[in-house]
């Protein structure tokens, strides 16, 4: 089974691949893939667990080095 980050990388990738989620240039706009990722999550994980996970995930999608 799956544990919450793997669920929580899954959904958010597929957040990002919403077209409702992408700027006019294509570029991810990651206030709005925050904010649909914040309500699933918000009231799951404390506030700083799921911004430490929403900046893992989105530093591997933009290929920042951690």
């Amino acid at each position: 089974m799956a544990d919450l980050f793997d669920i929580f990388r899954k959904e958010m990738v597929a957040a990002i691949n919403e077209v409702e989620n992408l700027n006019d240039d294509s570029s991810v706009n990651w206030n709005y893939v925050d904010s649909d990722m914040y309500e699933v999550y918000g009231g799951v994980l404390s506030e700083p667990i799921y911004y430490d996970w929403f900046n893992e995930v989105a530093d591997e999608i933009e290929g920042v080095a951690a």
